[in-house]
């Protein structure tokens, strides 16, 4: 469904609501027109945006919303990053602003901005909207459905709330889309992972589209974007609890590996290798066909996230970072393995299996074998 030639309308999922999102070159000029009605009579709308959003874009985005007939006060997050801190921050200001629930608070930024957002309209009030205007790829495939959980008390994405985003826009003429910037790459990855877990229909249409990706072409773009956040709203949606787990496929991996490894490997490199790792484990417990781990990484190598980190990483101290990982969020040590394209599961992983694939991978990755 299209507004016009260049503008794509997808409705998401989320848990208790929807998201009306707009993807194409000029999304930026429907802000007046597609804000009206989110909010109550004479509302008032915090817009939130970090020092590095480009000034041009600042004041179409004002214009918009001053058009749409909100009385706009700005705050500047000095900080994007997902945590406590900056979310008291948000809190404060829209105190300050008078934000009630019937205002609106429109973000724009990266995912961790974003996610903050998400996490403040969330918990002020009982439940306020929330606008997004994400300024990359990665923000966008995480922020509406899936905002990422926050940083607390040094431990990273500990306290989650729910999506409260009603509105996005990205403007493919706005947004960062150099496919070579750790944002493109880590949506990407995302990409790849929500197909896994969403069906074979899903994957197939990401395969199928991933050559004129690569290419630049802005309509495949538009229509891998629309199926990947589409896909993580129906998976954080579902009743089916094993549904919605299976929307962290990789994660643990990430987060576990993240203090293992030199802080030149890019997050999304360990997403993919999160992926190809889970996906061995999966096929060592004779539960995901070989064919489909191939598939999988047939199909990260042609979004270019072929490239595997060159790391030096224990075997034991890996095994004890994956468990101590899953071991901070719940009492039990179960990994999010695919058991086929359109099935991804919480699974116990025996021992031994752990060992042998936790000893392979060191052993492919250590800077010595990556010489050879």
């Amino acid at each position: 469904m299209t507004d016009g030639p260049d503008i794509a309308r997808q409705w998401v999922s989320i848990p208790g609501g929807s998201v009306d999102v707009r993807i194409g070159a000029g999304a930026t000029d429907q802000i007046s027109t597609f804000m009206r009605g989110v909010s109550g009579k004479d509302p008032r709308c915090l817009l939130v945006y970090g020092p590095d959003l480009p000034e041009d874009v600042l004041v179409l985005v004002r214009r918009g919303l001053i058009g749409g007939g909100y009385k706009v006060t700005d705050w500047v997050s000095e900080s994007q990053e997902p945590c406590m801190e900056s979310a008291t921050g948000l809190l404060a200001a829209m105190g300050h602003a008078h934000i009630t629930k019937d205002d609106v608070v429109f973000a724009a930024g990266s995912v961790g901005l974003l996610s903050v957002a998400s996490f403040a309209c969330d918990v002020w009030c009982g439940g306020m909207p929330l606008a997004l205007y994400p300024m990359d790829l990665d923000a966008f495939v995480e922020s509406a459905a899936t905002p990422r959980a926050l940083d607390c008390a040094g431990l990273p994405q500990m306290v989650k709330g729910r999506p409260s985003c009603r509105r996005m826009f990205c403007d493919t003429d706005v947004v960062s889309r150099d496919e070579d910037a750790e944002t493109s790459r880590l949506a990407r990855g995302i990409m790849v992972a929500t197909a896994m877990a969403a069906g074979e229909k899903e994957f197939s249409r990401l395969w199928d589209n991933a050559e004129d990706l690569m290419a630049g072409d802005v309509q495949a773009l538009v229509t891998v974007l629309g199926d990947c956040v589409k896909g993580r709203g129906r998976l954080v949606s579902s009743t089916s609890i094993a549904l919605r787990q299976s929307v962290s496929y990789g994660s643990t991996f990430v987060r576990a590996m993240r203090p293992l490894v030199p802080a030149g490997v890019p997050a999304s490199m360990l997403l993919a290798e999160g992926l190809r790792f889970f996906a061995r484990v999966s096929a060592g417990m004779g539960r995901l066909p070989v064919d489909d781990v191939f598939a999988q990484d047939d199909l990260l190598e042609a979004l270019g996230l072929g490239q595997t980190p060159a790391c030096d990483v224990e075997p034991g101290l890996m095994r004890q970072a994956l468990r101590e990982e899953c071991f901070r969020r719940t009492n039990r040590f179960m990994l999010e393995l695919p058991q086929a394209i359109g099935r991804v599961r919480l699974t116990a992983v025996d021992d031994d299996l752990l060992c042998e694939h936790t000893d392979a991978w060191c052993s492919a990755h250590a800077t010595e074998a990556a010489t050879e």
